[in-house]
């Protein structure tokens, strides 16, 4: 996993989608808004309107197929550099 691979690094991954519980959801919410995670995998949830990123980076998005318009135009305005 991510986090088996960064562990002997000074990064912090996070995991969000449905299957994590609210408080763990939330944690991770609250840490990609004042960037104490740097690395976030998760499914389309991570563009939900309840997500705020503070210096984003890099997106990597498997599976392109699934996103709509509306994902990749979330993605245009997080990322100015977005390259579909």
């Amino acid at each position: 996993t991510f986090s088996e691979r960064f562990a002997g690094w000074p990064i912090k991954v996070r995991h969000l989608s449905r299957m994590v519980t609210a408080k763990d959801a939330a944690e991770t919410r609250a840490g990609l808004k004042d960037g104490s995670f740097e690395i976030v995998v998760g499914t389309h949830a991570v563009l939900s309107d309840q997500v705020g990123f503070k210096d984003l980076g890099l997106v990597i998005v498997d599976e392109e197929q699934h996103f709509g318009v509306k994902h990749k135009e979330k993605l245009k305005g997080l990322l100015p550099t977005f390259i579909c």
